[in-house]
């Protein structure tokens, strides 16, 4: 009659228990709080959970973000993640990136990033300095490859006269 899923996480060093029954989805914690978000309003619920406890966002900041940022998995999210420590972030750093740029949740990384970071790779920019240019500005991420990534550089190359030195100067 009633369909329950029930399972056990680790959230933060405390156990959680999540319930959910037909669209609503109960969180509760070992502790003194207790969060309820609801699926029949926004339908954004999964991704406040996700944004509060994969991400460290306040409860009032995911609800806010969850309007703009769509996924009922975790596949996505998870494959961030994944992607941006395969190419030398710390989880500090992808944290941070998330917090500034939370709409790369729902990127698809291998159709989206990896072009990016390949264009990145083959003008002659190493993981390390690609990590610190990304943290330090990461909405490179959210712009088009084609449209302006690569007219940008080719116009700094232009002016610069040379590739290398349009990286040197923009290492700075």
């Amino acid at each position: 009659m009633f369909y329950f899923i029930i399972r056990t996480s680790f959230v933060h060093g405390r156990q959680t228990i999540a319930a959910s029954h037909s669209s609503n989805l109960l969180i509760l914690k070992r502790s003194i709080d207790l969060r309820l978000f609801s699926n029949s309003s926004n339908g954004h619920s999964f991704a406040a959970s996700y944004l509060v406890n994969k991400c460290g966002f306040s409860p009032e900041m995911a609800s806010r973000v969850s309007k703009y940022v769509h996924f009922e998995t975790p596949e996505r999210p998870d494959s961030l993640f994944a992607f941006l420590e395969n190419h030398g972030c710390s989880k500090t750093q992808i944290l941070n990136l998330i917090k500034r740029r939370p709409r790369l949740l729902i990127y698809d990384t291998e159709k989206t990033l990896l072009p990016k970071l390949e264009f990145f790779y083959s003008i002659g920019f190493s993981r390390p300095e690609l990590t610190r240019i990304l943290t330090s500005y990461p909405a490179v991420l959210i712009c088009s490859l084609k449209k302006q990534i690569i007219p940008s550089f080719n116009l700094l190359r232009n002016l610069f006269q040379s590739g290398d030195k349009t990286i040197k100067d923009s290492r700075l």
